[in-house]
């Protein structure tokens, strides 16, 4: 009976010390604070454990219930060109390229503790904590502008229409829309202003029309033109009816609605003048092949007119302006040139508004 007791006894304490080792581990590893990984992708890095706030990151997401990892969650968003990565809930990942306004580091970094699903080592987040990691690029920001473009502002839609009125597509198509393929469209198209607008959208001009305001020259993104960009997320491409707008090499002066380079409105609608001088017009004329069309002598001027480049290529036979500020001198055309249509000729000159000097890769050409 004894040995019965006995037995019983030692079999008791055998299952209550089992019982104490199990308990002692699962507390062990529940104050067991989880680092990120040491290695991470590029030049991503941690940032710490962020409290969420509605939704921290708001780019893109998705789960995985089984192999969520910090570094599956960074590829994925850079994958998609954003900027910071969150992990949450042990198998959430989140992207965006800009934090939400009032997220805040939590006071206790242990609060991300929540292992991921695909590699137990590593926080991913906890309750309504991120994770948090940054590529380590700067933005969103908007682009000042592309090369001899400049940033105007951030305008409205027109009240009665567009207030850039040419939809042009970017090569690529509208997933691929950044400040530099709008102003690239639109400077083929032969206008001077360029607006990206709805994140991929471009729109083009060559004056601002009905009745679109300046809503702000600041690109801080508070005035409505907060959307990223499809081609480019760490830069902005206006917004909800509201352009970023580039002008071409500052041939318009800003203003909220019908800009002109003296400030005032035009006195009559541009057109092509038959005569400068002893010159008389040739017509509308395309570059050559690799090659000036009129390339003894070359000038470019901010307030260029037709006036100015005739008296400049006085000793030629012929002259043209191209891209508003550009003009050129010759006394033949080079292999290649040929005639284009006048409407392709479209920009107007910085100096007098209520004149076309040529295009892109177009000459306004006069000859004597």
């Amino acid at each position: 009976m004894a040995s019965t007791l006995f037995r019983s006894a030692l079999g008791a304490s055998i299952l209550l010390s089992q019982h104490s080792n199990a308990l002692d581990s699962r507390l062990r590893m529940r104050s067991l604070v989880l680092s990120p990984p040491a290695t991470l992708p590029g030049s991503w890095s941690y940032q710490g454990c962020y409290i969420e706030v509605g939704r921290t990151l708001i780019g893109a997401s998705y789960s995985n219930a089984t192999d969520m990892t910090d570094e599956t969650c960074i590829s994925y968003c850079s994958a998609l060109g954003f900027l910071y990565a969150g992990t949450e809930y042990a198998s959430q990942c989140f992207c965006d390229s800009k934090i939400a306004p009032g997220a805040t580091l939590a006071a206790d970094p242990s609060d991300c503790n929540m292992a991921c699903t695909g590699n137990a080592t590593e926080p991913c987040g906890g309750p309504d904590r991120l994770s948090l990691f940054w590529s380590g690029q700067t933005g969103p920001v908007t682009d000042p502008g592309p090369q001899n473009w400049a940033y105007t502002g951030c305008y409205t839609e027109g009240t009665t229409g567009r207030v850039l009125q040419a939809g042009v597509q970017v090569p690529g198509g509208a997933t691929n829309m950044t400040a530099a393929a709008c102003t690239t469209a639109c400077q083929s198209a032969g206008y001077i202003l360029a607006g990206s607008e709805y994140g991929d959208e471009c729109w083009c001009g060559n004056t601002f029309t009905n009745g679109g305001t300046l809503a702000s020259t600041t690109p801080d993104g508070l005035s409505g033109c907060n959307m990223l960009c499809t081609g480019n997320l760490s830069e902005y491409c206006g917004g909800a009816d509201r352009l970023n707008v580039y002008n071409f090499n500052n041939t318009i002066t800003t203003l909220p609605t019908s800009p002109t380079q003296s400030g005032t409105t035009p006195t009559q609608t541009p057109v092509i003048e038959p005569t400068v001088g002893p010159y008389t017009y040739y017509g509308c004329q395309t570059e050559g092949n690799g090659t000036r069309a009129l390339g003894a002598a070359a000038l470019a001027s901010d307030t260029m007119t037709l006036e100015v480049c005739e008296t400049f290529c006085q000793s030629f036979a012929y002259w043209g302006t191209e891209y508003g500020r550009e003009c050129y001198c010759g006394n033949s055309f080079s292999q290649g040139s040929v005639p284009a249509l006048n409407s392709d000729c479209s920009m107007l000159c910085p100096g007098n508004v209520e004149e076309y000097c040529g295009a892109g890769n177009r000459l306004s050409v006069y000859f004597k």
